[in-house]
C-alpha cells in the first residue's frame, strides 16, 4: 500500500506525493480525476484517480520529454515572493525574488541606527535610519559630563534655560509664540524642511510628526491592522486564499484561466502510455540522450579532438561549449604594407607562431624600378575641371593644359553688369525678361519642382501654384484640394479627377470633400456616369447641400436633390453624400460590377 507523504488541494480535486504505486491502495479518500506523482528510482510516474475505489489510479506520465517540460511551464505562477519564469528552449526554470517595498541603498550611520522588518522568507519588507537615542544608563559617565555639560551650557545662547527660585523659567527665556499643529493631506505634502516646536498630522493617516532638522520622525508609532486579521508587515500564509481565488494564466496548449480547470484541461489531452514513454521512463543516466532504435536510448558525451576543447561534454553542469584550442600565438594582426608575416601551421592549419618582419629590398632587386617609378608619377595625374594633365611615357614628361570651359565663373568680376541678355537673371532683370523653351517646332518648355523622386509644388506668385505631387492645379489658393481649384473671396469651384467603376463598386466613393473646424460651406455637386458597354447607358446627378463642422463634428443638416436623369438600365443608381470623420465622401451606390467613367463637378462656398 502506498502512503501520502504530501498533499496539495485545489477546489475538489487533490495533488498527491505518494511512495508507491497508488494503484496498490492509498488507505485514503481523494476525488475522481485528483493526481498522485511518484518518484519510481529517479523516474517520476503521473497517475490519476479514475474512479471511486482505493486502487482505481491510472498512469497517465505518456507524454513527451518536451511535453512534460511544456505543461510545468504553463502552470508555473508567480507568488508574492518569487517571479517564476520557464524558458523553452533552454527547458530551465529561472525563479526571482520580487522586489519588496524596501529603496535600495544604505542604512545606518555614525549618529543612526538601521531598522527593518524581516517576514518568514528572511527578506527585508521596510527599512529605515533611526537617530541614536539611548538611554543614560548607558554612558558610563553620564553623571559627570551631564553635571559638567549643563554648568557650562546654563543661561547661555543655544544653551539651557536656568529656573528661578520658584524653580519656574524666568520670562526672559521664554519665546514669543507657543508650539503650532499644522495639518496636511499626507506626508508627502509636508514642507521639504520643517520647522522645530512645530507638530504635523497627516490627515491620511491621522499620524502625527516632528521635525528632526533633517527627516521627519512620527509621535509614538503604533502599529495598525493590516490583511488577514494580523497587523504589521503581514505575508500571506497557507488558508489566507481559498481555492476559487487561484487563478491560470493560459499559455501553450493550456486555455485554462483557473487551476482546477488547468488540471482538467490536462486531464483530457494526456497521452495513451507506449513503449516509447517506458524506455524514457527508465532511462537515468547523466549526458546527452540519444536515441539508437526504436525505444533504445543510450547517453553521449562529447569529447576533446587535436586542436579542440569540450567543456560540459556531457551537459550536466552546464550547455556543452566547443572551441578551438589556444596555440599559444599572441592574437593580433600581421602582415603591413611595410611587414611581412612569418607563420607556422600544425597538421590542423593553426597558426602555431608568428611575427612581423620588416621588409627591407635595395631598388636594384627590382628589375624595372625606373620605370615603374616614372609610370607611378604618370598614374597620380589627375586632370581637373580647369587643367588638363597628361603624362608622355616614351618622353618621361607632364604635359598641363588650361581648360577654359572649367574656369570658376564665380570668381570673374563683371557677371551683375546684366550684358549677357541672352541668359535668365534669376535676381529678375529690369523690364522683365522672357524664357523661351526651344527653337524649333513642337519644342516644349519642361519645369519641375524638384530632381527628387517626391515632387512639391511649382508656384506662380503666391496664389497660383501646380501641385505636382498629387497632379492639382490651383488658381486663387496655393494648396489646390482638387484635379482644378479655382477660388477668389471663399468661394471654392473645383474639378475632381475621374472615376471608373470597374468591379464590385456598389458604394464607390467618387470623389471627398474635406472641412475645417467651425466652418459651414454650400456646396453644388454635378456628377455624370458614362458606362462603355456598348449600350452607351448614362446618368446625371446635381446635388445640393449645407457642411457644418462644429469643433471637428461633421453633420449635413441640408442635402437637396435638384436633378436626376438616368437611362433605365442605370435606374437603380444613386449620389449620396455621406459624412466620413472631418470629411464627406460623394459615394456613387446602386450599381454593379461594370465599366462606367464618373466625373464630378464641385462649387464651393464657404
Amino acid at each position: 500500500m502506498a502512503n501520502i507523504t504530501g498533499l496539495i488541494t485545489v477546489n475538489s480535486k487533490q495533488i498527491l506525493e505518494v511512495d508507491a504505486d497508488p494503484s496498490t491502495g492509498l488507505g485514503a479518500a481523494a476525488s475522481v480525476g485528483s493526481l498522485a506523482l511518484f518518484d519510481d528510482n529517479g523516474s517520476a510516474v503521473i497517475y490519476i484517480k479514475s474512479g471511486s475505489a482505493d486502487t482505481a489510479w491510472s498512469a497517465v506520465s505518456t507524454v513527451t520529454t518536451e511535453e512534460i517540460q511544456d505543461a510545468v511551464g504553463t502552470i508555473l505562477s508567480n507568488t508574492a515572493n518569487i517571479d517564476l519564469t520557464y524558458d523553452d528552449s533552454g527547458n530551465q526554470i529561472s525563479a526571482d525574488l520580487t522586489n519588496t517595498s524596501v529603496a535600495a541603498g544604505s542604512y545606518g550611520a555614525s549618529d543612526s541606527v538601521s531598522t527593518f522588518t524581516v517576514d518568514a522568507k528572511g527578506r527585508l519588507t521596510s527599512a529605515s535610519s533611526v537617530s541614536i537615542d539611548i538611554v543614560a544608563s548607558q554612558v558610563s559617565d553620564f553623571s559627570s559630563a551631564a553635571d559638567a555639560r549643563i554648568s557650562l551650557q546654563k543661561g547661555v545662547a543655544n544653551g539651557i534655560v536656568p529656573l528661578d527660585g520658584n524653580a519656574l523659567i524666568p520670562s526672559q527665556y521664554l519665546p514669543s509664540y507657543v508650539d503650532d499643529v499644522i495639518e496636511y493631506a499626507n506626508l508627502a505634502a509636508f514642507p521639504a524642511t520643517g520647522s522645530n516646536g512645530v507638530i504635523y498630522v497627516a490627515l491620511d493617516t491621522n499620524k502625527t510628526y516632528r521635525w528632526s532638522g533633517s527627516i521627519y520622525i512620527e509621535i509614538s508609532p503604533s502599529e495598525v491592522t493590516s490583511v488577514f486579521g494580523r497587523s504589521g508587515a503581514v505575508t500571506a500564509q497557507s488558508g489566507d486564499y481559498s481555492a476559487s481565488q487561484i487563478t491560470n494564466t493560459p499559455s501553450g496548449s493550456i486555455s485554462a484561466t483557473t487551476v482546477q480547470a488547468a488540471i482538467d484541461e490536462l486531464d483530457a489531452e494526456k497521452q495513451p502510455i507506449d513503449a516509447t514513454l517506458t524506455a524514457l521512463a527508465a532511462f537515468n543516466s547523466n549526458g546527452i540522450l540519444v536515441q539508437t532504435a526504436q525505444d533504445t536510448f543510450v547517453s553521449r558525451n562529447i569529447t576533446n579532438g587535436t586542436g579542440i576543447t569540450v567543456t560540459n561534454g556531457n551537459g550536466v553542469a552546464a550547455n556543452p561549449s566547443i572551441a578551438i584550442s589556444d596555440t599559444g600565438v599572441t592574437a593580433g594582426s600581421y602582415g603591413s604594407a611595410s611587414q611581412v608575416a612569418s607563420i607556422s601551421v600544425n597538421a590542423q592549419g593553426q597558426i602555431t607562431s608568428a611575427s612581423n618582419t620588416s621588409i627591407a629590398i635595395a631598388s636594384t632587386q627590382v628589375t624595372d624600378f625606373n620605370e615603374a617609378a616614372q609610370d607611378a608619377v604618370g598614374a597620380m595625374v589627375s586632370t581637373t575641371a580647369s587643367v588638363a594633365l597628361s603624362y608622355n611615357d616614351a618622353s618621361n614628361q607632364l604635359v598641363a593644359v588650361v581648360v577654359q570651359s572649367g574656369i570658376d565663373h564665380g570668381s570673374i568680376s563683371g557677371l551683375l553688369d546684366d550684358d549677357h541678355s541672352q541668359y535668365a537673371l534669376l535676381a529678375g532683370r529690369s523690364g522683365g525678361q522672357s524664357l523661351t523653351g526651344g527653337t524649333a517646332a513642337s519644342n516644349n518648355l519642361s519645369l519641375s519642382s524638384t530632381s527628387s523622386a517626391t515632387k512639391g509644388k511649382i508656384n506662380l506668385g503666391s496664389s497660383v501654384a501646380v501641385d505636382e505631387a498629387n497632379t492639382r492645379l490651383g488658381v486663387g489658393s496655393s494648396s489646390p484640394e482638387s484635379l482644378l481649384h479655382l477660388q477668389e473671396n471663399n468661394v471654392k469651384f473645383n474639378v475632381s479627377a475621374n472615376s471608373t467603376t470597374t468591379a464590385g463598386a456598389v458604394n464607390a466613393v467618387v470623389t471627398s470633400i474635406s472641412t475645417t473646424n467651425n466652418s459651414v460651406e454650400l456646396v453644388k455637386i454635378m456628377v455624370t456616369g458614362f458606362r462603355t458597354n456598348g449600350a452607351n447607358e448614362s446618368v446625371a446627378y446635381e446635388r445640393t447641400l449645407r457642411i457644418k463642422n462644429s469643433a471637428g463634428t461633421v453633420s449635413l443638416p441640408t442635402i437637396q436633390s435638384d436633378y436626376t436623369s438616368e437611362d433605365p438600365a442605370l435606374s437603380s443608381a444613386n449620389v449620396t453624400p455621406i459624412v466620413n470623420g472631418s470629411s464627406v465622401d460623394i459615394r456613387v451606390t446602386g450599381v454593379a460590377s461594370c465599366d462606367i467613367t464618373w466625373k464630378v463637378v464641385i462649387n464651393r462656398m464657404r
